[in-house]
């Protein structure tokens, strides 16, 4: 079972510019393996288990688009505390 994109979001809270790159480095990392293997798969068939593995529970394409939703959060995330760390924003709506 995977996390909800807000629960996933909310375990990288607290985390520096420099950790929330890595996580999102991560992601990154995950979704472009899953999406050269769908580039390898036959055209409009999703990419196959490895080998000796029947049956995965979430299947990776589901693991896929879960990713691509915590990505999008952790951009959000990613955005603020970069202008919380080099433009000096505190978190409301207005730059000191």
């Amino acid at each position: 079972m995977m996390i909800s994109p807000e629960t996933y979001a909310s375990g990288c809270k607290g985390m520096s510019y420099a950790e929330l790159r890595a996580e999102r480095d991560g992601l990154l990392a995950d979704i472009l393996e899953y999406e050269r293997a769908l580039d390898r798969a036959p055209e409009g068939e999703l990419p196959s288990l490895p080998e000796g593995i029947v049956e995965m529970c979430p299947s990776p394409d589901v693991v896929y688009q879960m990713q691509l939703e915590y990505l999008g959060k952790l951009c959000e995330l990613l955005s603020r505390q970069f202008n919380r760390e080099f433009e000096q924003f505190d978190g409301s709506d207005e730059f000191k």
